[in-house]
């Protein structure tokens, strides 16, 4: 399994379509359209198997404009859940944020609790301090 981290801004214009694809699932608006192309969304895509949109298995990102604080969701395919690929890429994500000076010990993040209970551990296993988005 390989994980890439780069910004929204700069992944690779073939993935998209599958991170959308991803994410739209039976929750219309899902991550994805909490993800901004400026710049201002970091993601970390999950690949398996190779580097072809179609390896992607899963996928986090964290957006800086969506909410008062960053905000952070993931995706997994369901036939690749229970791996502990969203934790690799939640707690990736958001160490490479706090080395690039973007999150600083004890930032506040948030994430929708509701729909995966373990943001708030991993949030908090990185240095930052979890929030329940509501």
């Amino acid at each position: 399994m390989q994980i890439l981290i780069e910004r929204m801004s700069s992944i690779p214009v073939g993935y998209k379509p599958r991170l959308r694809e991803l994410t739209i699932g039976p929750v219309a608006w899902g991550l994805w359209s909490l993800t901004y192309h400026d710049g201002s969304t970091y993601a970390a895509l999950a690949l398996d198997g190779g580097d072809k949109p179609e390896h992607i298995v899963g996928w986090a990102a964290c957006t800086l404009e969506y909410d008062e604080h960053p905000m952070i969701g993931a995706y997994v395919l369901e036939a690749h859940r229970g791996k502990g690929i969203a934790a690799s890429l939640v707690t990736s994500l958001l160490r490479d944020l706090r080395g690039r000076g973007v999150l600083s010990p004890g930032d506040v993040v948030v994430a929708s609790t509701w729909r995966w209970p373990l943001y708030g551990a991993l949030i908090a296993s990185c240095g930052l301090t979890p929030q329940t988005w509501e």
